[in-house]
């Protein structure tokens, strides 16, 4: 998390999405304290939703940092942490060996899109995979089953 922070917090948007949609969301809720609505002549996708640019409204209030550089960096976090539901499957012997392989895992879901860009493909794909993950490994106990993904689903 620390290094994202470092990598990313100067970060400036270049990617077309970014001037459409994602970042003109995000960066409207951080200035106004609200969502867009109908009346938002900046936001072009209205029927879009607005969980990712909610996590990064949050996250810009707690730290005070309001910049396009940490809005990347709280959605990276957003990616990362659907990332650590597959360490459930490490048992306390294995763990040394296993890294090597999340850190693989985590590399391929930030392929397709850059943590540089507040795109939500790639958001979209691990909250599916983490998903599916806490289905199987709570597969006998539907209470937490229903616990973790109201979480998930919250966002």
């Amino acid at each position: 998390m620390v290094f994202l922070f470092i990598l990313l917090k100067d970060n400036l948007w270049i990617h077309y999405d970014n001037f459409s949609h994602w970042g003109i969301v995000a960066k409207e809720i951080v200035t106004y304290n609200q969502f867009p609505n109908f009346q938002s002549d900046l936001i072009q996708f209205q029927s879009y939703a607005t969980g990712s640019a909610s996590f990064i409204y949050y996250m810009s209030k707690i730290t005070g940092l309001h910049s396009e550089g940490f809005m990347s960096v709280a959605q990276s976090w957003l990616v990362l942490s659907t990332c650590f539901t597959f360490f459930v499957w490490i048992s306390r012997n294995s763990k040394k060996y296993s890294i090597p392989v999340i850190m693989f895992i985590i590399l391929l879901f930030i392929v397709n899109i850059q943590p540089y860009d507040l795109l939500v493909d790639t958001l979209l794909t691990s909250l599916a995979l983490a998903t599916i993950n806490i289905i199987v490994f709570y597969q006998k106990s539907l209470q937490k089953i229903t616990y973790q993904l109201s979480l998930i689903f919250y966002f």
